[in-house]
């Protein structure tokens, strides 16, 4: 049975951590020990993966092609955006390319695509959410076709001569350049790979180049996206490790994080230098570690796939929300597995364990101290029919013996809290905590006397791991997306990490936000406008549907990245250090591991001229977009996170109306009304992308609201 371990899970046995992860009772706790004891103590292999053919889009045949000067001048005459798509990461012939995603319960830190062109591997690795150091940050890549010799070749991101911007990443895009690479070639020599004497492949020089974008900002794209034809010379099948590994700042040693495949700990898996009794020793994964990869459709490619954005949580109590467990109405818990293969499959005997843990980012390896199962109902259920409401796509199959090709069926289960589980959840914010069973419609006077001190937060990460007799693509998913409304939001999130006392480092995605001096954000950034400056932002299309929808309590049925491109995005991604420092080029980076991550999604109706961010609770490294998280061993630290909507170029204390200006003073009154914070709302993100997301459906026909487009889920 071929398998893929999630880029996040494993089964290493560690200590029990902080009370606030203790299981309902003892029944539960057994299911957990059985179940993890059923796995291996290492990472599970990686998954056989198949290179689609490239096959492009109507009036637009073919593969992407980024190195010639024109791959078809006769396109520039059907339309000019046609001479600019193929210079671009986002050629829309990249359409149906094996895609692997880093998202860990929030937006997509980094992504990797594939195809095949007839007679080359087309390949783009991308770092999408953090600023970055020139020179220091590389993609490194070892393949080896067929029976061939293996090959590492290490890819800079350089700083070009002419730039002023120092060693960061320039303030100017660049796109589709050649001009800021370079490259080292390593071949294995006994234990060890070296450079020496090595020759860099003529494809390599030919046909790779870089896209670098400005640090992040409103509707930023990728941090950098690097792109490589390699030819195959037929050969079908092929071994392959990347490490897309990024220097970025930390106001000290610069960090190292590491996106692999195949997937692992930063230890195993990156690329880095060390110095040894021969010198400096270049670490690379053993040849035989590497992922296996065949080109085009292939037999061992089919299996079983959950994506991030298939998993959560419903009740009546929080229509719009996949991630708040109600301790007042039923809760009921899905997970959507869908059917990579090219033909139907039955799925009647996979099932599905449902973990959680505290809003907010955890080590996420699946542990006794980091994960619990909800209660015993809902460990390994097996799929069941969709139920007759519109809640689920009408792709879901209605027959898990007969899920067809790119199909999904469903895992559900409902759970009603009884009181002594009501009594584990507390008021969020409270200090001492509070139980929130006394807090609600049916809280009473000593409902939980006797209780022990409530360790649970209403607001959860879940985290859904299959099983069954089929082949995993990728076996289990995490989410951390929540819909919440307010005026000025803020919501308190827990970091937990790997045993032992460790720095956690916290890096915002920020998209569409436009942050405004004086409304509370951290204030060092000179990305930042005046409030006399703004103009209001327009709220149109999709925007507009999806706030329409949320204001109904209907969730969009949208992957997060669709969700991102956008909304308002404010996202934390979390890395803890891996207790290790590593050499990159001779100079000392901290290398991290990534953990889970978190973050909001925010909306807002009425005029909106901007936004005001502030995270609490944690060390400000770079401006209001790296920050540090002590933890001690055992522990965990509270963070806050604080969002609001500037309603307004200017403070309601200095509107100045003519006499019987109405429309002025009735702009006024407005914006006093708002400032009073009633029409804001916010709608949560937990976190990553499972492998390809989701595509927007059509307009319902059947089973639908009047009016909703099928994009929305009831």
């Amino acid at each position: 049975m071929c398998t893929c371990n999630n880029d996040l899970i494993d089964t290493r046995s560690d200590r029990q951590s902080s009370s606030g992860r203790r299981f309902f009772g003892l029944a539960t706790a057994a299911m957990l020990v059985l179940a993890l004891a059923g796995f291996p103590r290492s990472a599970l292999p990686a998954a056989k993966l198949c290179v689609p053919q490239a096959t492009g889009v109507p009036y637009w045949a073919g593969a992407p092609n980024w190195w010639d000067s024109y791959p078809d001048p006769d396109k520039e005459r059907l339309s000019k955006s046609f001479s600019r798509d193929f210079r671009r990461t986002e050629d829309p012939r990249w359409r149906g390319a094996l895609s692997i995603d880093y998202g860990a319960g929030a937006t997509d830190p980094a992504e990797f695509r594939a195809l095949y062109d007839g007679q080359a591997l087309l390949l783009s690795w991308s770092s999408k959410t953090m600023d970055f150091f020139a020179n220091s940050t590389s993609v490194v890549l070892g393949i080896k076709l067929g029976t061939g010799s293996p090959i590492v070749l290490r890819t800079r991101i350089a700083a070009n001569s002419t730039e002023t911007a120092g060693t960061v990443t320039p303030k100017r895009s660049v796109e589709g350049s050649a001009t800021y690479l370079s490259f080292t070639a390593f071949q294995q020599s006994g234990m060890n790979w070296t450079s020496q004497g090595v020759q860099i492949p003529t494809w390599a020089a030919d046909n790779t180049r870089v896209w670098i974008m400005p640090a992040p900002m409103p509707g930023s794209k990728p941090a950098f996206t690097l792109q490589m034809r390699i030819p195959t010379n037929g050969v079908q099948d092929f071994r392959m490790w990347y490490s897309i590994q990024p220097s970025v700042p930390l106001n000290g040693a610069p960090g190292l994080p590491s996106f692999t495949w195949p997937r692992g700990d930063a230890l195993s898996w990156a690329y880095y230098q060390e110095i040894g009794t021969q010198g400096v020793i270049n670490h690379v994964p053993d040849v035989t570690s590497w992922g296996e990869f065949f080109i085009g459709p292939n037999s061992a490619c089919a299996g079983v796939s959950l994506a991030d954005s298939d998993i959560g949580v419903k009740n009546m109590q929080f229509p719009t929300s996949r991630s708040q467990i109600s301790i007042t109405q039923p809760n009921r818990f899905y997970a959507l597995p869908e059917n990579i293969d090219n033909a139907t499959r039955d799925l009647s005997n996979v099932k599905a364990t449902f973990y959680f843990a505290n809003w907010g980012s955890q080590r996420g390896t699946l542990t006794g101290s980091s994960w619990s199962t909800l209660t015993p109902n809902l460990v390994n259920q097996p799929v069941q029919s969709p139920p007759t409401t519109p809640f689920l796509s009408p792709a879901v199959a209605t027959d898990p013996t007969q899920v067809p090709a790119q199909g999904k069926a469903q895992i559900a289960s409902f759970w009603s809290l009884v009181k002594r589980e009501k009594c584990r959840f507390f008021v969020e914010g409270s200090n001492p905590p509070r139980y929130l069973a006394e807090e609600g419609p049916n809280g009473i006077p000593n409902y939980c006397s006797g209780e022990p001190t409530p360790t649970l937060n209403p607001h959860s990460c879940m985290l859904v791991k299959l099983d069954g007799p089929v082949e995993f693509l990728k076996d289990s998913a995490l989410t951390n997306m929540d819909f919440a409304k307010a005026s000025t939001f803020s919501r308190i999130a827990e970091i937990t990490t790997a045993p032992g006392a460790r720095d956690v480092y916290l890096f915002v995605d920020r998209r569409n936000m436009p942050m405004v001096k004086g409304s509370g954000a951290n204030e060092n950034r000179t990305s930042l406008e005046p409030q006399s400056e703004l103009k209001p932002i327009p709220v149109g299309g999709q925007l507009k549907e999806i706030h329409q929808a949320l204001s109904r309590g209907i969730q969009p049925r949208m992957s997060y990245e669709q969700l991102a491109a956008v909304m308002p995005t404010y996202a934390v991604h979390a890395f803890h250090s891996a207790g290790k420092n590593v050499l990159i080029d001779g100079k000392p980076h901290i290398l991290l591991d990534q953990q889970t991550s978190f973050g909001y999604f925010v909306w807002h109706e009425g005029p909106l001229y901007g936004w005001g961010a502030n995270l609490s609770g944690a060390t400000p490294l770079q401006g209001d977009s790296v920050f540090k998280v002590a933890v001690p061993d055992g522990g965990s630290v509270k963070i806050t996170n604080e969002l609001n909507a500037i309603e307004t170029a200017k403070p309601a204390t200095q509107c100045k109306c003519a006499c019987g200006d109405m429309k002025c003073l009735m702009a006024c009154k407005q914006v006093a009304s708002n400032s009073s914070g009633t029409l804001a709302a916010t709608f949560t993100l937990f976190g990553s992308i499972g492998v390809g997301g989701l595509a927007f459906l059509r307009r319902r026909s059947k089973g639908g609201k009047p009016g909703i487009p099928s994009r929305f889920a009831d």
